[in-house]
């Protein structure tokens, strides 16, 4: 499957990607089969389209506006997920990491990644992050605000 090229320019889009699509047009410009649903936690209820060709999960509010693009590093398909000219999948974690300390001195850190509510981007990892070359797992790119409604 040929690598698709998604430059993020946070709060704006994601590759053609924009954040003012609605679900139909992002269906079609990612293009392929996907798996449709809905999570719901506490009182937010969140729609998905997950596109398993491409390992592409799109989450969007209950009017079907984009809130998040999240893709993940697997076997399917290696993605191109770019930000300040850096290939972040082609990072290892302990790399990627201290870039965004020195962009964003508010990085939000735990066991399992970082968030980096400024740009508007995650960084998900399997492991403890120690590991050299460990890749990131996962990468989030939201639309600005959206991680704060699952806080109140």
């Amino acid at each position: 499957m040929k690598n698709t090229e998604y430059e993020i320019i946070p709060f704006i889009s994601i590759g053609d990607i924009l954040f003012t699509d609605n679900r139909a047009t992002i269906r079609n410009k990612i293009g392929g089969p996907f798996d449709n649903g809905v999570y719901d936690v506490s009182e937010i209820t969140e729609l998905y389209d997950y596109f398993p060709e491409k390992d592409i999960k799109v989450l969007y509010d209950k009017a079907e506006n984009l809130n998040a693009v999240e893709f993940y590093n697997s076997q399917v398909t290696f993605p191109d997920v770019i930000f300040l000219n850096k290939n972040l999948f082609s990072f290892s974690y302990k790399d990627i990491q201290p870039f965004f300390l020195d962009i964003d001195n508010q990085l939000e850190t735990d066991s399992i990644g970082f968030i980096s509510h400024k740009y508007g981007i995650g960084i998900g990892i399997k492991g403890d992050g120690e590991d050299e070359d460990e890749r990131p797992d996962s990468i989030i790119v939201f639309k600005n605000e959206y991680y704060h409604a699952y806080k109140s």
